[in-house]
């Protein structure tokens, strides 16, 4: 009797393991593609927590919104606050550049900007809904996108958008 293998069981275990290793491969790649879409859904909504948290801050810390100095309703908008601080008076909060990056200016300092480069905005809109009231209110919209790689596939967008009272 002959101790072996014959070549047809040969193949069949080579195809076999073939089909585990190509089923693990490619459930390997899989993962690594959703947990880096993953981060970067986490990338803008940190960034975009960031920001709306930042410009929240300031809208409440406001003495008052500057309807000549802002743009209201469209894209890039721009909303300029009086402070009552005089050293952040009056304090602007707009675009670097179309679909650029959040810059905040308080009073004669620099500006600062809000957010990372892997992260651009491409659309930031103020929205007037001050009423008959005595309570100035603004809605802030804004739509981020990841812009940390040229591929299609991480190419994702969201929009945010909160509305804020003024608390003098």
């Amino acid at each position: 009797m002959k101790k072996g293998f014959t070549l047809i069981e040969l193949l069949i275990y080579v195809a076999l393991t073939s089909a585990v290793v190509v089923a693990f491969i490619s459930f390997s790649l899989t993962m690594f593609q959703a947990r880096s879409k993953a981060a970067v859904h986490q990338e803008i909504n940190a960034n975009a927590r960031f920001a709306m948290e930042y410009i929240t801050d300031a809208i409440r810390g406001s003495s008052g919104v500057n309807l000549g100095g802002s743009t209201f309703s469209s894209d890039p908008g721009v909303l300029e606050l009086s402070m009552a601080d005089v050293a952040k008076n009056p304090t602007v909060i707009e675009l670097t550049a179309d679909n650029g990056q959040i810059q905040i200016t308080e009073g004669a300092t620099g500006p600062i900007i809000v957010m990372p480069t892997l992260v651009s905005v491409t659309n930031l809109q103020f929205t007037n809904l001050t009423g008959n009231g005595r309570v100035e209110n603004v809605r802030v919209q804004m739509t981020l996108q990841y812009s940390g790689t040229d591929s299609a596939e991480y190419a994702t967008s969201q929009t945010y958008q909160t509305a804020v009272s003024v608390r003098r």
